[in-house]
């Protein structure tokens, strides 16, 4: 289960910057400053490690993070905050530990944990030094340390900075004097938000991996908890625990932990309440987990045991069977907020507003096909089923459901209710989980699209609110957790908005078992696409249709019966093996790489396919001018015809024009480099723009021949390569072998299966 651990402190006065980054990184550091040398390098727990700079670092940064060592970076890096900190008393940095959700493998947590950095940090101007430390204890955890003062040209700027205003002028006070601030607010709101930012970023991320289970940020007092808190054990302090000595720190956490078991037993609601901060259902296992936390006494965890079990708060919602031999578990809180959501869903059905014309659906339709038809070789029309789906959610009333299975045309639709929305004289909008996710509904739509968590932010501040006759269009809406699906159809039906919710609830699953796109597709009108029009052929339509509804032996069955199943005896042969047949692909029926996507489930796959692919192209010929550049996962050699993929979502001026406009790169993207002159990396887009970037403004991507399952969520090619791992499940073989027009094909290792 995973716990939400955060924690922050400033680095102050006599303590060194520089000893605090030799223990991150394990290692030999010395303070040029200071004087002192320090040394970590016989602990062996360093799992991952890298810092990060806003963009355009200046050159006196760009040199030390050309260093090709990590640890020589960060000993660089704080000599020189410490070398330009003119107090003796004053603050140098300030150091956080997060703890890592134990489910997540080690490259999700890296790409979490990048993602955070990127997004709340680096992105208000301050250079991150972060490391993992794993020991394999089931407590992977991180050490994050950011400069607190703004980047000059020569080094550090001064922690006070002018306050300015929406024109870039500086604010004064009525007296004519400029208001100054802080660069780093150090404020308990501020420390509030990158708790909660953090918390937003681990649960996406379980989310994306599939995993029913969250963290909260919030306070036990914020959540109306009374379980005092108890304090972190240090490794110093869980050293003298194993050897069974005294200390003041284990008196203190006894004392709290007698505490605890005494507000358990006498108030077992709070922990459930805890338990479904981070899960709606749950079994006893669960139970018993959380106990452990914070009910040390074996007779103390009896009590609490039958308090909790006994407490009219917990609710048996599926009892055991044969086939589960578990009770599933929740709360009367969790269950009321679902039964206030279907309210909610059930007076959005009886709202008579929102129609759209038939000669306006007309127009829409023809727009969209002959739009179509003008970058085809035939003529272009949607299915009498797509059809049917426009006028689905067009017709009178608050929400719609429009469930389809991966290939079922989804994006074609919503495009022409889109355009007939908007010509009804309606404003629509559209979130997703990802960034990618709301990036791809916009391009394929045309809807403006961002995350639903900056749509429940905004709205919790009261910005950019829905307004009466708005369309709400959810994406991917069989991954929103009951918490968040409740937070939004409150909002629409407080508005006066429409909701349509728009997904396939046997893909990747949703945070919190809750499943409430399932609920809300019981309740509301819903269409459901049967059929799949990405696969060219009926069969291979079937046996996505298979994939989708849980038949996996049947699928697998008709992609073997066909070939295209192949099992090598070793996962190195399997790589071999796919990497010959996308090579004659290349080279006879798809010279056009956009039409070839390779998959994984693994990054260390992915490195070793992109590896063995790339070495193909360059083979023969393919690859020009080419340049080696730093990137977050280390350098890579970029050429032109090289294919990239975008690990973050970035924004930045344009270094060929010089435009003002920002250009937009997000998570997943895909593209092929058709420059690298002066050093600058023009990237074709797949989605049909282009994008000019500096590898030091941005490096966070890799080369993109292969790719995460993950990652290609969405995604549609004419012919796909599987490499199968053991890790992948039902919902991850459905969307890996349903991204294809033409073919797929899986490559299954017999020292695997």
């Amino acid at each position: 289960m995973s716990i939400y651990h955060f924690s922050a402190s400033f680095v102050a006065g006599a303590k060194s910057p520089v000893a605090a980054a030799a223990y991150r990184h394990r290692t030999t550091m010395v303070d040029a400053v200071r004087g002192g040398t320090w040394s970590y390098s016989s602990r062996a727990d360093l799992a991952h490690a890298e810092i990060k700079a806003p963009f355009h670092p200046p050159a006196w940064l760009a040199k030390i993070l050309a260093q090709p060592e990590i640890a020589d970076q960060s000993s660089a890096l704080w000599n020189k905050v410490l070398f330009e900190q003119p107090r003796a008393d004053g603050q140098t940095c300030r150091d956080i530990i997060i703890a890592l959700p134990a489910e997540l493998t080690r490259d999700q947590a890296i790409a979490a944990m990048r993602e955070f950095v990127e997004t709340n940090l680096t992105a208000k101007g301050v250079v991150v030094d972060w490391v993992i430390h794993d020991k394999g204890d089931g407590n992977p955890h991180v050490h994050l340390t950011h400069t607190l003062r703004p980047l000059s040209e020569h080094g550090f700027g001064a922690k006070v900075i002018p306050l300015l205003a929406d024109d870039g002028a500086p604010v004064r006070n009525p007296k004519g004097k400029i208001v100054y601030s802080q660069f780093i607010a150090g404020t308990r709101q501020e420390l509030i938000d990158i708790r909660h930012a953090w918390a937003d970023t681990a649960n996406k991320h379980l989310a994306l991996s599939g995993y029913d289970v969250r963290i909260d940020a919030s306070s036990y007092v914020d959540l109306g908890i009374a379980i005092p808190p108890t304090s972190h054990l240090s490794s110093a302090a869980a050293a003298i625990a194993r050897e069974k000595q005294t200390s003041e720190v284990l008196a203190k956490l006894g004392i709290e932990l007698k505490h605890a078991a005494a507000a358990i037993i006498d108030k077992p609601e709070h922990l459930l309440a805890i338990i479904t901060t981070e899960r709606s259902t749950f079994t006893v296992d669960d139970i018993e987990r959380a106990l452990a936390r914070f009910v040390l006494d074996k007779a103390d965890r009896d009590i609490a045991r039958g308090k909790v079990m006994a407490s009219p708060a917990l609710e048996l919602i599926k009892p055991a069977t044969p086939h589960d031999p578990r009770d599933i578990y929740s709360t009367r809180t969790m269950i009321d907020l679902e039964r206030g959501m279907a309210g909610n869903v059930q007076a959005l059905c009886a709202d008579g507003r929102h129609n759209v014309l038939d000669a306006t659906l007309v127009r829409a339709i023809s727009k969209v096909e002959a739009g179509k038809t003008a970058d085809a070789a035939s003529p272009f029309r949607l299915s009498d089923e797509q059809r049917e789906a426009v006028e689905h959610v067009t017709r009178p009333g608050a929400v719609a459901c429009i469930v389809g299975k991966a290939g079922a045309g989804k994006s074609t639709l919503l495009s022409a209710a889109n355009i007939a929305w908007t010509a009804n004289g309606s404003r629509v909008v559209g979130a997703a989980l990802s960034g990618k996710a709301a990036s791809s509904l916009q391009e394929s739509s045309g809807i403006p699209s961002r995350t639903n968590t900056a749509w429940l932010n905004a709205w919790a501040k009261g910005f950019d609110t829905l307004r009466p006759g708005d369309v709400f269009v959810l994406d991917e809406a069989g991954m929103v957790a009951s918490k968040h699906m409740a937070a939004i159809v409150q909002h629409v039906r407080d508005a006066g908005a429409k909701l349509v919710a728009v997904g396939d609830p046997v893909q990747l699953q949703p945070i919190e078992a809750g499943a409430a796109f399932r609920a809300i597709a019981r309740l509301s009108p819903t269409f459901t696409l049967t059929e799949v029009r990405r696969q060219a052929e009926p069969w291979a339509r079937d046996a996505s249709a298979d994939f989708g509804s849980g038949k996996v032996t049947a699928a697998l069955d008709a992609y073997a019966d066909r070939g295209f199943v192949k099992t090598p005896d070793t996962t190195d042969d399997a790589v071999r093996v796919l990497v010959n047949d996308w090579s004659d692909a290349r080279s006879t029926t798809h010279p056009d790489p956009k039409d070839l996507l390779v998959l994984a489930q693994t990054n260390a796959d992915v490195l070793t396919l992109n590896t063995a692919l790339r070495a193909v192209v360059a083979e023969r010929g393919e690859l020009s001018n080419e340049i080696t550049v730093p990137t977050e996962r280390g350098p890579r050699a970029v050429a032109e015809g090289d294919r990239l993929l975008c690990l973050l979502n970035a924004k930045f001026p344009d270094p060929v024009a010089g435009a003002t406009d920002l250009q937009t790169l997000n998570n997943g993207l895909l593209g092929t480099v058709t420059s690298t002159n002066d050093g600058i990396i023009t990237l074709a887009l797949d989605a049909g723009r282009s994008v000019s970037f500096s590898p030091s403004v941005y490096n966070s991507f890799d080369h993109g021949y292969a790719t995460t399952i993950h990652k290609s969520q969405g995604a549609t090619v004419d012919r796909s390569f599987v490499l199968a791992n053991p890790m992948m499940d039902n919902h991850l073989a459905y969307v890996a072998m349903s991204r294809h027009q033409s073919q797929a094909t899986l490559y299954a290792p017999k020292d695997c299966f």
